[in-house]
């Protein structure tokens, strides 16, 4: 498993969403993302 630091600048939105993590004990992962965006 690789670990991974993002920084995003700027106002929310940023065009994605994140699914799973730790508090449901499942890897965190990118499930969408929206073209032409910070993603």
């Amino acid at each position: 498993m690789s670990n991974y630091s993002v920084s995003l600048v700027g106002p929310a939105p940023w065009g994605f969403r994140l699914q799973g993590g730790k508090d449901f004990n499942m890897p965190l992962t990118i499930s969408s993302s929206i073209c032409y965006t910070q993603a």
